[in-house]
């Protein structure tokens, strides 16, 4: 699994979202560097079968 740093000119929504739920749980949550993880998933079973 890899992580970087994202910064906020890479993602500008992400860090829009992490801000705005810190400031609604109040101070107890600063908001901290945020990292990206890239993970690969299996497909989900079933998802393209027809019932047809």
């Amino acid at each position: 699994m890899r992580v970087h740093y994202v910064s906020e000119q890479e993602e500008p929504e992400l860090h829009r979202m992490v801000a705005e739920r810190s400031r609604n749980a109040g101070s107890a949550v600063p908001k901290d560097t945020l990292k990206q993880t890239e993970v690969k998933l299996p497909p989900p079973k079933g998802l393209h079968r027809s019932k047809l």
